[in-house]
């Protein structure tokens, strides 16, 4: 029993069939628990806004944003840090371009700023190509 409790993919599987349940607040307790199997790690973290950013509700996307922006906080030497903060910029921009035009814009303007930095650094060899996926990104941004 404890193994489960070490492991990420127990806390997704679980979540994803609450969230197909659309019991949302005890699937977002259930995925939180991701980042309290080890609240440095980014790589649960990442897991945890990757799989809230799939929901198409704004705070779901807002929640999945502060998520990032911590993974950045903790890894700003990574690349893809930075990118996955645009793109969850982006994604919360288009949840709300209808409701609030003005705040589409502030997060799709610093998503645009995020990529650009991810485009124009200097980043470790392990990162090569992520250029291209930020090019892409910003392509569909713009």
């Amino acid at each position: 029993t404890s193994y489960y409790l070490k492991d990420p993919k127990f806390y997704q599987d679980f979540s994803e069939q609450l969230f197909h349940q659309k019991s949302y607040p005890l699937a977002i307790r259930v995925l939180s628990n991701l980042a309290e199997i080890d609240l440095e790690s980014p790589q649960f973290m990442r897991a945890l806004s990757f799989r809230l950013a799939q929901e198409q509700n704004s705070h779901m996307r807002e929640l999945s944003l502060i998520v990032a922006r911590r993974v950045l906080s903790l890894r700003p030497e990574e690349p893809q840090s930075y990118l996955w903060v645009a793109i969850s910029l982006a994604n919360l921009a288009n949840s709300n371009v209808e409701s609030n035009i003005q705040k589409a814009e502030e997060y799709y303007n610093e998503a645009i700023t995020l990529l650009e930095k991810v485009i124009m650094g200097n980043w470790s060899p392990r990162f090569s190509q992520i250029e291209i996926t930020s090019c892409m990104e910003l392509n569909r941004i713009v």
